[in-house]
């Protein structure tokens, strides 16, 4: 069976496409789509110092601070309480601004304000 390949814009690479990997590629075209630009993404990178993590993608602001930390899942795989906990834990040590959780299906976003999360919508780059 042959592999299905498609170009990451983020990484300039090629890439294998799996069920995830075909989610990581539609939110990444979602923030490009918000006006993003692609220097400001960091795809399957670690990121966690002293923490075992590699987000799926972050996108950093202007002054090279951690944005927008997504975390991605298959679209045949349940958001659940878990994998909210995982993005958050990850973000004590980021600390992005956003958080969002996608399977390509369905997408939730949180602002960190004063310590806490609220929903929000994912912000337009500006």
């Amino acid at each position: 069976m042959k592999r299905e390949i498609v170009f990451d814009n983020v990484r300039k690479k090629n890439v294998t496409i799996t069920p995830e990997e075909r989610v990581r590629q539609f939110i990444i075209d979602y923030l490009i789509g918000l006006s993003y630009p692609k220097s400001l993404f960091r795809v399957e990178k670690q990121a966690c110092n002293g923490l075992r993590c590699r987000p799926d993608v972050v996108v950093y602001d202007t002054c090279c601070n951690p944005f927008i930390l997504v975390e991605c899942k298959s679209s045949n795989v349940e958001i659940t309480e878990d994998t909210i906990w995982q993005v958050m834990k990850y973000n004590r040590k980021l600390k992005a601004k956003y958080i969002v959780v996608t399977n390509g299906i369905s997408t939730y976003c949180w602002k960190l304000s004063g310590g806490t999360y609220v929903s929000s919508n994912v912000p337009q780059f500006s």
